[in-house]
């Protein structure tokens, strides 16, 4: 079960950095929760803004194959989020992506998930990133918000924590448990901001931006129209969208 020891400190560099050194010696389902983080991170290895006020906490997972598939642990979280803020908050939120949670044009959350393999172990980590309480820098504003601004008021972070973990726990037991992994996958893709037909203007590595249309989204990959080309895509960056329809 997730959460069954909750490991709290007060200012960490990264919350999936202290599950990385103590994986060897905790029980999967630990979670480590920090007040803040100095060095927390994004995709891409970006630099990721978590001062006191938010939400800041990593999930390790342990399975005796390498096989699993850690993108699965960004769709049963995203999808925990996404439930919760709605039936907590009445909170409409969409996932873009492929691990951050909007609302609206802005992103509230964000999930970074990173595997390790150990002898015949794969350790998973899941960190989490939610904006709550804390101010949002002035850069940010036009691109990020936070609980306390969607709702008008302070919002008590056991509450969010709980909410989250409970949920993810329900949705982990009853798919990712039993194996039924693809119907998970088809609730998530019901809160996707991105759809078939979408105009995307992307980044594919170090390439210029790029405009195009999605033809398919999974999980770990977004399949594009690129001018008349088609490609499979597991790493790119989607810069902006326009829904069409």
């Amino acid at each position: 079960m997730i959460g069954t020891r909750v490991i709290a400190y007060d200012t960490v560099d990264s919350t999936n950095n202290v599950l990385k050194s103590l994986a060897d010696s905790l029980p999967s389902g630990s979670v480590a929760w920090a007040t803040e983080q100095t060095a927390g991170r994004g995709r891409f290895g970006r630099y990721w803004h978590s001062p006191k006020g938010g939400l800041w906490f990593s999930v390790l997972f342990k399975h005796r194959t390498q096989s699993f598939e850690p993108h699965y642990y960004v769709v049963l979280f995203s999808v925990a989020i996404v439930r919760f803020l709605k039936r907590k908050f009445k909170i409409n939120a969409g996932i873009k992506w492929p691990n951050d949670i909007y609302v609206g044009t802005k992103k509230l959350a964000g999930i970074l998930v990173e595997s390790v393999i150990s002898g015949k172990n794969t350790v998973i980590i899941v960190g989490i990133g939610m904006n709550v309480n804390n101010e949002i820098p002035p850069d940010l504003k036009s691109k990020a918000v936070s609980l306390k601004e969607l709702l008008g008021h302070d919002v008590d972070l056991s509450l969010v924590f709980d909410g989250i973990v409970s949920t993810a726990n329900v949705l982990y037991l009853k798919y990712m448990i039993k194996d039924k992994k693809k119907y998970l996958v088809r609730i998530w893709k019901g809160y996707q901001l991105l759809t078939p037909g979408s105009r995307l203007w992307v980044r594919i590595g170090d390439e210029e931006e790029r405009e195009a249309t999605l033809v398919d989204i999974t999980p770990n990959a977004l399949t594009l129209d690129l001018g008349g080309e088609q490609r499979t895509l597991f790493s790119l960056e989607v810069l902006r969208w326009e829904n069409t329809g």
